[in-house]
């Protein structure tokens, strides 16, 4: 048998400043621009915003390219979606102003 312990006082640690200011992308003329509140949380979860913001932003120029591609005449062959799986979208007709 062992005997109890005590629990260990917690200790301090320490922690830096996050200072977002100065990240990447803060330079002047507009300096600093943050009207949520964003960088108020912590450093790792500003870093899954940036991320999570440059993803979306991909995403969202890859769908642009293929609305223009499209509007321009090419076309893909096949149909958008298996007839037996949604019967309604394989039979529509997209067409973008044409």
């Amino acid at each position: 048998l062992v005997a109890p312990v005590a629990p260990a006082a917690p200790r301090a640690v320490a922690t830096r400043a996050f200072d977002a200011s100065t990240m990447e992308g803060a330079q002047s003329p507009f300096g600093f621009f943050d009207p949520f509140g964003f960088s108020k949380t912590s450093p790792e979860a500003l870093t899954w915003y940036r991320a999570a913001e440059l993803k979306h932003g991909r995403v969202a120029m890859l769908a642009c390219t293929g609305f223009i591609t499209q509007s321009l005449g090419y076309h893909f062959d096949g149909s958008l979606a298996k007839a037996g799986l949604y019967p309604s979208l394989s039979t529509v007709d997209v067409t973008f102003g044409d």
